[in-house]
């Protein structure tokens, strides 16, 4: 025993014996023990069972991030096939469905129409293209959007350089080396080595070219030439109990023309003759079949620009 431990015999064997504690502080004493014991057991139990639910947690996420499939993010839909074509190595079927980052293809005969994000997208013959969410990568071929105001603006990237528009209708065709875009309606931004050049349709249409770097333009006609293929793959709507005013705004839309009626008259009859049993129309048929079925003559002038309406006479 060292100095210390004596030192504290020594003062309680002085202290004498210790009266002994009364029953009612010992059960006081008691009970306060028994409850700080019980809520320290409790507080111990909630944090293991804490601990234990975080753990359990962790590994139904684990396991669900392992087995579940990621849910592909749908960007557009196609309303119409000609042809062959493929989304990856599955042939496409109208209706069907393309999710982001799927490359889509056509053949040397194939063409497709889809709607992406609320736009009108074609593609023309030996094309291929892989769908974001964001933008469209144009790996080759001709792409035709058509986007009403309102509509989400639409990236065309190319190795050559992007392609946006504000409101409008264009085309961007990808060939060895060179990149090309067609404005028909609206403005398009052509951004190349950092530079952005804005082109807008105004009178006429505006074809533009970029090679190596160097960017340039010229007018164009908004119809036929290189905008013809467009129309082969055109989604056609329900002409059943329309007007034939109507079925020629379409067409007009479609063709990159412009309606003309001779006079009141003739655009007053074209509004209140409707169309029946027409379900399925090709643009280039419209003309024909609006100057059969009806007594409006419709012809192209103008080199084919215009579309000119009139009343045909009674003796016609």
């Amino acid at each position: 025993m060292n100095g210390e431990e004596d030192v504290v015999g020594r003062l309680v064997g002085a202290a004498g014996a210790r009266e002994p504690l009364p029953d009612e502080l010992k059960e006081r004493w008691s009970a306060h023990f028994r409850g700080e014991l019980g809520a320290a057991l409790r507080r111990r139990t909630r944090r293991r069972l804490a601990v234990f639910s975080a753990c359990a947690a962790a590994a139904i996420a684990v396991v669900v991030w392992i087995r579940l499939p990621t849910q592909d993010v749908l960007v557009a839909r196609i309303v119409d096939v000609s042809g062959e074509a493929w989304r990856g190595d599955e042939p496409i079927a109208v209706a069907g469905t393309i999710a982001a980052g799927d490359e889509v293809r056509t053949s040397g005969s194939g063409r497709i129409a889809a709607v992406y994000r609320g736009v009108d997208l074609r593609c023309d013959v030996d094309t291929a293209v892989r769908m974001r969410e964001e933008e469209i990568e144009l790996l080759r071929g001709s792409l035709y959007v058509d986007a009403p105001q309102g509509a989400g603006r639409v990236r065309v990237t190319t190795p050559y350089g992007v392609v946006s528009h504000v409101g409008t209708q264009f085309m961007v065709t990808v060939q060895p080396a060179l990149l090309v875009a067609a404005v028909r309606q609206g403005r398009i931004v052509v951004e190349t080595d950092g530079a952005a050049h804005e082109f807008t349709a105004e009178r006429t249409a505006v074809h533009v070219s970029v090679a190596d770097g160097h960017v340039t333009s010229i007018d164009m006609a908004r119809h036929d030439g290189p905008w013809a293929w467009v129309n082969r793959i055109a989604p056609t709507p329900s002409f059943d109990g329309r007007p034939a005013s109507a079925v020629l705004d379409w067409y007009a839309h479609e063709t990159g023309r412009v309606v003309r009626y001779v006079d009141d008259r003739t655009q007053r009859a074209a509004d209140i003759n409707l169309l029946q049993g027409i379900s399925d129309l090709a643009a280039d048929e419209v003309p024909g079949v609006i100057t059969a079925i009806t007594r409006l003559n419709v012809t192209l002038i103008d080199d084919g620009a215009t579309i000119e309406v009139r009343r045909r006479s009674e003796r016609e």
